[in-house]
C-alpha cells in the first residue's frame, strides 16, 4: 500500500524537529584530518555545490538536497552516491535526478513546512565524506555504511547547515539511524531511526505527477 501524505509530513517533521535541535553544540571535538579519497574525480558536496539546480528546482533555492545509491545499497563513501532528489522552496516538488542534472523523475506533492530555504551554492566548503567519518570517530561507528546523505538548513543562525547521515544498523537492514553533523560548530546530534534507508519517489505520497 502506497504510503500517505501522511508519511511524507512524519519524515519533513523530522527534519525540522533536527534542525530546531541543533540549538548549541552538544558535543564539540578538536579539528582533526583524515585520509579522503574520492571515489569519483570531484566530491558529492562539490558537486551538489556547484550545481546549477535552477532548472530542477524551478529556482534559486531549495529545502533539501538528498543522495544516495542508485542501486539503494548502504556505502563507506558518500562519493560513490550517484542518485539524487530536492525539495523546492515551496515545498511542493520532490525531483529525482542523476550526476548529469538529468530529470529522472517528479512528483508534486501538499505543500510541506521544512528547514530554511537556502541556495545550493552557498553549502559550506566542509566535505561530506570527511563530515561522515567525524561522525563515525564521534558515535565509534568505525564499520557504518550510510545509505543517504542530506543536506537542510537549521533554524540557528550559528549552525546554518546540518549533513544528515543515514547510517545502516547493519549490513543488508533496511532500518537505518540518522546522525546529524553541523560543520560550522563541529557539532553532532543522534537523530531518529528511519526507514527504508533510500528514498524513493514512491515512498512519498503522490499528489500529481508530472
Amino acid at each position: 500500500m502506497m504510503p500517505s501524505t501522511n508519511h511524507l509530513a512524519a519524515i519533513m517533521t523530522q527534519f525540522f524537529c533536527a534542525a530546531k535541535r541543533i540549538r548549541a553544540p552538544l558535543l564539540v571535538v578538536g579539528v582533526a584530518t583524515f585520509a579522503f579519497t574520492p571515489s569519483h574525480a570531484g566530491s558529492l558536496r562539490d558537486f551538489f555545490a556547484n550545481a546549477n539546480l535552477v532548472s530542477l528546482a524551478h529556482g534559486d533555492k531549495v529545502l533539501i538536497l538528498e543522495a544516495q545509491n542508485t542501486g539503494k545499497v548502504a556505502q563507506a563513501d558518500v562519493n560513490s552516491f550517484d542518485d539524487f532528489f530536492l525539495l523546492d522552496a515551496k515545498g511542493t516538488l520532490f525531483v529525482n535526478f542523476d550526476n548529469l542534472l538529468k530529470l529522472k523523475d517528479q512528483r508534486v506533492i501538499s505543500r510541506l513546512i521544512g528547514p530554511e530555504i537556502y541556495s545550493n551554492h552557498d553549502i559550506p566548503a566542509a566535505d561530506l565524506q570527511d563530515g561522515f567519518n567525524k561522525v563515525k570517530q564521534n558515535f565509534s561507528l568505525n564499520a557504518a555504511l550510510v545509505g543517504h546523505v542530506s543536506i537542510y538548513r537549521a533554524l540557528n543562525p550559528s549552525q546554518p547547515f546540518v549533513y544528515d547521515y543515514a547510517i545502516s544498523k547493519q549490513p543488508g537492514s533496511a532500518i537505518c539511524q540518522e546522525y546529524l553533523y553541523a560543520p560550522a560548530a563541529m557539532s553532532f546530534q543522534k537523530g531518529s531511526p528511519t526507514t527504508p534507508c533510500s528514498w524513493t519517489l514512491r515512498r512519498f505520497g503522490i499528489v500529481t505527477q508530472f
